[in-house]
């Protein structure tokens, strides 16, 4: 179950939580990882990108999983976000 800790955070009952921490920062947290992801807002489409395919510094799977969790829980954050 997913819950919003705040304007920009969403925490999971599974263990993981996300963070947006600045205009072009958001902060994946699971375990003990910590996992720091550009954001851009292109005022064009009035869309918020999530840069999550970019990320060197998990498996395969994990950046998989990662990608999941995200889209679930920016359903509950005001904006039009799309991760990429």
């Amino acid at each position: 179950m997913l819950r919003k800790i705040n304007e920009g955070g969403v925490e999971s009952e599974n263990g993981f939580s996300i963070q947006i921490v600045g205009p072009e920062l958001l902060e994946y947290k699971e375990k003990n990882k910590i996992i720091k992801i550009d954001i851009t807002y292109d005022p064009k489409k009035r869309k918020i990108y999530i840069c999550a395919s970019n990320i060197d510094e998990l498996s395969k799977n994990e950046k998989i999983q990662m990608i999941r969790n995200i889209k679930k829980a920016i359903k509950l954050l005001k904006g039009n976000f799309e991760v990429v």
